[in-house]
């Protein structure tokens, strides 16, 4: 057995693709709040989302027990230019759970499916900032590449 200089291959291999994931997620966040936060990458990572997530949760937490409506929490993701998926998906994914802790439980997976569905149409059914982000970031590419195809 002896010294291993090498982590093996397919440890490595499953490690660098779950880093790449976390930072690709990362990098999508910070390009959808530049406008809001205006922070880089890792005060994104570290500080943000941990604090977003928890915000948006309680909200949630909120429309459970019926004390508020879905609507508040599709203002504060329009606040922050961040779009459903990056509150259902993307802070999920970099949120640190570990099993049998409660103090870090996935606090998402206690919300009712009822709470979710609504969210999800009420968001479908308006108009959001990080849309049009989107919508003119195409744009700005398609110009582009009409420009070398014309030149």
């Amino acid at each position: 057995q002896g010294f291993q200089a090498f982590p093996g291959f397919p440890a490595w291999l499953g490690k660098n693709s779950s880093t790449s994931k976390m930072n690709r997620l990362t990098k999508e966040i910070v390009h959808h709040t530049a406008l809001s936060i205006g922070q880089g990458f890792q005060p994104i990572r570290l500080d943000y989302v941990p604090y977003l997530r928890q915000s948006l949760l309680h909200k949630m937490q909120k429309v459970q027990e019926g004390n508020t409506d879905v609507q508040e929490v599709i203002e504060s993701l329009d606040a922050y230019g961040l779009t459903k998926e990056d509150l259902m998906e993307n802070m999920k994914e970099l949120q640190l759970v570990l099993e049998g802790d409660k103090t870090l439980s996935d606090r998402f997976a206690g919300i009712d499916t009822k709470v979710k569905t609504a969210l999800t149409k009420a968001y479908n059914n308006g108009s959001h900032r990080s849309q049009v982000l989107v919508s003119e970031l195409a744009a700005k590419v398609g110009k582009k590449g009409g420009r070398a195809r014309g030149g």
